[in-house]
């Protein structure tokens, strides 16, 4: 009987794993998404003295969430530098951030802004499976 329990319970279990990588959803951030939902996204971006584009982007989360913001700066096809900036929104607000980029390569670099549900567990806050993947082409938004 143990056996048998043990058989359903590593069923469930692969059959949760195996639908968690289909729980995450990527969608685009463009001006027009952004003027349909001013509550939920403000996005700036102000030319500054030396080639430099200063980018503020700011989303409303509606409740707890872990979010990562992710700057993938590009030359052409070739990964320049990768940062990440990742948090715990532990009440309704917003997460904003900050940075600059040389007008010469806004044309292939991006921000994503990932937003998941977490619980706490053992004295720390843990991510759970499945992720909202907003994608933000930087020339979209770019003066």
């Amino acid at each position: 009987m143990n056996a048998i329990r043990l058989l359903i319970l590593l069923a469930l279990l692969r059959c949760l794993t195996t639908s968690a990588s289909a729980l995450t959803v990527t969608d685009q951030v463009t001006p027009e998404v952004v003027k349909q939902n001013p509550k939920a996204w403000t996005i700036t971006a102000k030319k500054t003295d030396g080639h430099l584009v200063a980018f503020t982007i700011t989303h409303a989360v509606p409740r707890p969430r872990y979010v990562v913001g992710s700057l993938r700066i590009r030359d052409g096809e070739h990964l320049l530098l990768t940062s990440d900036f990742p948090a715990y929104v532990h009440e309704e607000g917003s997460a904003t951030y900050y940075f600059s980029i040389s007008s010469d390569l806004i044309a292939n670099s991006e921000f994503e802004f990932s937003a998941s549900f977490f619980v706490h567990s053992h004295g720390e806050d843990v991510p759970l499976p499945g992720t909202v993947i907003s994608v933000i082409r930087l020339k979209d938004f770019a003066p």
